[in-house]
């Protein structure tokens, strides 16, 4: 086979894939077995994994110039035995903590008064930035320990999928959005950015990062916002924009053109988010479908193909959109925290499925996740008033519960079988002598030295097997 450089094609990534196709097995026996106990990645795609080269180019000015001097920095205060995707974990079990904090103490996600909030909120931000950190840590610390490995970025990618749910609601509680469309918008579009960054990678091989993206000034911004909450108090961000504007001197200049018509009655929060929008569909969004179509400009097939596969992901946002707006209960109530938690488990499903076939050269995961099946049916259902009232409580939390179970067990099998095929271990980092001492421990074929009668013997035995094949 055909090494894959970092320079490769789409015709290299068609060989593997069409190896990786034929090699399966078709038998009924075989597909039951693989329902019963699914593996998720096969024999063949652990082997490509000695294809996988990461890339990635960011183009932030705030990254390079500030941030990655501090990230550079920051390394250097792990020891050298702390795996990185341990680094990783602890790094999302912040998001994880002020999940459970928003849930606990501001379930509404409403604006709230108080010493106690104050510092709740400052925790958010706190959380919120000691993710980012650890998360642009965790790949200086593979470097530094020469532990980078496929499953660094299956794994942190997988991690940076379910923040882009519940870290979302985190910094709409902390901007006090409560259970509104902005906080939908909010989650949907960092979703929405991160998707398309993934789908870009998986078709040129490199993770582009623009001028203003989600990890660097998204996560900045996410960070700042609570801490700006637990100081002046979360209330500042309903402050009418052409307050702010007059506060700062620009009212003068800014009356009368389209920018003081559009904010007219609006509030801070509400142009905050607007900017947010635009500087992610100027940005992110565009780089990564030009990216795409440059590379497969020339050939309309497998552009085609490309354009196709998002299909999924507006499937996800249609039954969302569809739900929420026919629903008497999401809207109104803490399950429109519990609904966006089972929407971000199946996001996360669906777009690790496509890392996995990133690094392994295998086929786009067109049918991306079996849960997208409820969240559709439920929404039809939600539509034509059939499901409603306490059903639907009861749907909702089912829901959850099969997503949440869906992606672990597919992330726990997957991590499992890389692991093993790589001899490394996920949350530790494995010494050299644990494997020189597994190597020691293999059986190894026993070898016979033979005579020149004998190796002439078992060579004219060769050409005649070969010529009763032929």
């Amino acid at each position: 086979m055909k090494k894959v450089s970092d320079s490769s094609d789409s015709s290299d990534r068609e060989s593997i894939e069409s190896i990786d196709a034929t090699a399966a097995p078709n038998s009924i026996w075989w597909r039951l077995k693989k329902l019963i106990k699914p593996t998720y990645v096969s024999s063949h795609a652990l082997e490509n994994l000695k294809y996988y080269r990461y890339r990635s180019v960011d183009k932030s000015l705030l990254s390079y110039y500030i941030l990655q001097p501090y990230w550079t920095w920051c390394v250097k205060l792990f020891p050298l035995w702390m795996a990185p995707n341990l680094i990783t974990l602890i790094g999302f079990s912040f998001v994880i903590g002020n999940f459970v904090l928003m849930c606990v103490t501001m379930p509404d996600m409403e604006a709230k008064e108080g010493d106690a909030y104050r510092l709740v909120y400052l925790t958010y931000g706190v959380g919120l930035w000691l993710y980012s950190t650890f998360d642009n840590v965790d790949g200086k610390q593979a470097r530094r320990t020469g532990t980078s490995s496929p499953l660094g970025e299956l794994f942190d990618h997988g991690c940076d999928a379910l923040n882009c749910s519940i870290g979302c609601l985190v910094q709409a509680a902390g901007l006090g959005l409560g259970y509104s469309w902005n906080s939908v918008k909010l989650m949907y579009f960092t979703v929405f950015a991160f998707y398309m960054a993934t789908w870009d990678e998986y078709h040129t091989g490199e993770l582009y990062l623009g001028y203003v993206n989600g990890p660097t000034e998204g996560l900045l911004l996410a960070s700042i916002t609570p801490i700006i909450s637990a100081i002046v108090g979360p209330q500042v961000w309903q402050t009418p924009t052409h307050r702010v504007f007059q506060l700062i001197g620009l009212d003068g200049l800014l009356r009368g053109t389209w920018l003081w018509q559009y904010t007219t009655g609006e509030a801070i929060v509400d142009t905050s988010l607007t900017l947010i929008i635009i500087l992610l569909y100027t940005t992110q969004i565009p780089a990564s479908i030009y990216l795409v179509y440059r590379k497969h400009h020339n050939n309309p097939i497998r552009l085609l193909k490309a354009v196709a596969q998002p299909v999924p992901l507006f499937v996800l946002f249609a039954s969302c959109y569809t739900w929420l707006t026919y629903s008497k209960l999401v809207m109104h109530s803490y399950y429109f925290i519990v609904f966006l938690s089972a929407n971000g488990m199946v996001f996360g499903r669906m777009v690790s499925k496509i890392i996995l076939a990133h690094v392994t050269h295998t086929s786009f995961p067109y049918f991306s996740t079996f849960t997208l099946f409820p969240l559709s049916a439920g929404a039809a259902l939600v539509y034509a008033d059939i499901l409603k009232n306490e059903w639907e409580m009861v749907y909702i939390w089912i829901f959850l519960v099969a997503a949440t179970y869906n992606y672990m067990h597919w992330a726990w099998i997957v991590i499992d079988r890389f692991c093993t095929h790589l001899d490394i271990a996920c949350l530790t980092i494995k010494k050299k002598d644990d494997k020189k001492a597994k190597h020691d421990q293999e059986p190894r074929p026993t070898t016979t030295r033979l005579t020149r009668s004998q190796v002439h013997a078992t060579g004219e035995g060769a050409k005649k097997r070969n010529v009763a094949e032929r």
